[in-house]
């Protein structure tokens, strides 16, 4: 039944618009050829005023008592016409001007516009003469032919007798265009007036399908709303039925079915839309190569994911008993490094101390903490959820100004997820890095540094690269610690290891070895690199002022040893060993140097007795 409501008013429809269409398209086909032939007279008036004004012009210039006398080029009024004629055709685009003369029987050159070499001398005769060229001389009136024939084409052309003091025409000035622009311009009209039709046409028929269309409107509108809801625009209401019989409740029933649809598939989507981003952050982790990368990527997820402009993580910080700025995505990430609350201050404060999220839309700046001058701190909206493992309180994540409109329960909720998530993937990230570095130093202990140089060499060999191995330690530490107690040593130590990480590259590896002894791992690094970092290193631990107590400064040098594989070594505990020995070979030389491994020279054998 549903199929046959669409042909019946498909048909009604078509049936009255070609009626009332078809006397359009006669009408507008009649106005089109009317118009045509009206800007075809227009151009060919505008046409010839064009050169009957230029044929004017020659004729004020041309000297009644030289012309008359110009019967060689090496006439010298020839020579005036001729440059005159020339500056008409190149000023005016003008592919033709000239002057005859006419002895009763045939009309010969006196001058023309065309290039040196390439005229008509004077007296050469004319062939092609037409009935406008006799008439405008011997009834000394202007005359226009539209269509000239000639040898050399079809032409517009504009005949000008000059006539002498007695009123006697003495030469007859030509003035022609090309009909190509003629032609030109017919087939640019006929397309014209072709689009034009079509167009028109077109709109006549759409506008006559339109009326018949209202005649049925109150089922095509049922057929169509029904259709476009059937085929999945819940978007789509239908509308414009106000009738209380059947087809009335059946809208009804229509516009409540889709209104349920509406919120089940928004339902849905949420839950799609928040299992994707969650499963986004998953995939994306597992290339994070520390907590603040895992951070960095979960933020930024979360404020695409609610459709936010910024977002910040602050994480309490137990030594300081504050929350501090970890990680920023989008503005004042410049100043992240200067905002610190106190639990309780704020918005953040608030919800990292009472442990439930909050949601502005309005009426934030009173409760928002000003920052320092200089970093921008402009919020609309804001939802702040606290990041908490095992119910107590990490940190808290902010998502702010949201894009679209204000944020919602549904917002909420994905939020809450996700901060719930990040909590979870931040304490394992951060006990595993806990598990990996040391903590006074902040770089990888001995069994990671074990490890990671195994799988170095390996790929070393696999590949066929270099990979060096720096050992050093701190000149004298046991009498440093003597002298100044074990606390300054743990500064040096950890003041060292920031020297350290700020020497080197990203994919290099720095670790503590044990004590004052610290090693790098460089990969893909021959031995006279390794030896520049190493010397890089040394001079920036020398000058480095250390804090001493009281408010003096304390200096410290280090003594580093070097070896590469496959030079020196080409197992783990070789390449070890002999780093060990370059570095004790530094010690022996003096301290605060670096040495790179030799081998030993070979013991001369005892002579023979």
């Amino acid at each position: 039944m549903t199929q046959e409501f669409p042909r019946v008013t498909v048909k009604l429809q078509w049936k009255l618009s070609l009626v009332f269409g078809l006397l359009g398209v006669l009408m507008i086909t009649a106005a089109t050829y009317v118009t045509y032939i009206q800007a075809f007279d227009d151009f060919n008036k505008e046409m010839a005023d064009k050169l009957n004004a230029l044929a004017t012009l020659i004729d004020k210039f041309v000297d009644r008592g030289r012309v008359v006398g110009v019967t060689s080029v090496r006439d010298p009024y020839y020579k005036e016409l001729k440059a005159f004629m020339r500056s008409i055709q190149e000023n005016f685009n003008l592919p033709w001007a000239a002057l005859y003369r006419y002895d009763g029987k045939t009309f010969t050159h006196i001058a023309d516009g065309s290039p040196l070499g390439e005229e008509f001398i004077p007296e050469y005769p004319i062939f092609d003469v037409n009935q406008e060229m006799l008439d405008a001389w011997e009834k000394g009136i202007p005359t226009y032919s539209a269509a000239n024939q000639d040898a050399f084409g079809s032409w517009a052309t504009a005949y000008h007798p000059v006539r002498d003091a007695a009123g006697k025409t003495i030469a007859l000035i030509d003035v022609s265009k090309s009909n190509d622009r003629l032609a030109r311009f017919k087939a640019l009209t006929i397309r014209r007036a072709v689009k034009v039709a079509v167009g028109l046409t077109v709109l006549t028929l759409l506008v006559c399908f339109l009326f018949a269309g209202y005649l049925t409107l109150p089922l095509s509108m049922l057929i169509e709303g029904a259709r476009r809801i059937a085929g999945g625009n819940l978007q789509e209401r239908i509308t414009g039925i106000s009738s209380r019989d059947e087809i009335g409740a059946l809208v009804g029933t229509f516009n409540a079915m889709t209104d349920e649809l509406v919120r089940s598939k928004g339902a849905l989507e949420s839950k799609i839309h928040e299992l994707s981003t969650l499963y986004e952050i998953s995939q994306k982790i597992n290339f994070a190569g520390s907590t603040q990368d895992v951070l960095r990527i979960i933020l930024e997820k979360a404020c695409q994911g609610l459709k936010a402009q910024r977002g910040s993580i602050l994480l309490f910080n137990e030594e300081t008993g504050r929350l501090s700025l970890s990680v920023v995505y989008g503005e004042f990430e410049d100043g992240a490094q200067r905002i610190e609350i106190e639990p309780g201050e704020g918005v953040a404060g608030k919800v990292f101390e009472n442990l439930e999220p909050v949601v502005l839309n309005s009426g934030i700046e009173e409760r928002f903490k000003p920052y320092e001058p200089g970093i921008p701190w402009k919020v609309a909206t804001i939802m702040c959820l606290p990041l908490l493992v095992d119910k107590k309180g990490v940190g808290v994540m902010n998502v702010v100004n949201r894009t679209e409109g204000s944020f919602t329960d549904s917002d909420l909720s994905l939020g809450t997820t996700m901060a719930s998530q990040i909590a979870l993937t931040m304490e394992k990230s951060r006990l595993y890095e806990l598990s990996i570095t040391d903590g006074l130093t902040r770089l990888f202990v001995h069994r990671y540094f074990q490890v990671a140089l195994a799988n170095e060499m390996k790929r070393a060999r696999r590949y066929q690269k270099p990979v060096s191995l720096i050992l050093f330690d701190i000149d004298h530490f046991k009498k440093f610690n003597d002298t100044y107690g074990h606390q300054m040593g743990d500064i040096v130590l950890s003041a060292s290891a920031q020297i350290l990480k700020q020497s080197l590259r990203t994919f290099d590896i720095p670790a503590r070895y044990g004590g004052e002894e610290f090693a790098v791992i460089l990969p893909e690094t021959d031995t006279p690199a390794a030896t520049l970092v190493a010397e890089r290193l040394r001079k920036a631990i020398e000058t480095h002022d250390y804090p001493g107590p009281e408010g003096t400064v304390l200096k410290v040098t280090i003594s580093l040893g070097v070896a590469t594989c496959p030079t020196h070594a080409l197992e783990k505990l070789d390449l070890i060993k002999h780093a060990d020995e370059a570095l004790y070979g530094s010690k022996e030389a003096g301290r605060n140097c670096v040495t790179v491994y030799s081998p030993p020279a070979p013991k001369e054998s005892a002579p023979p007795g």
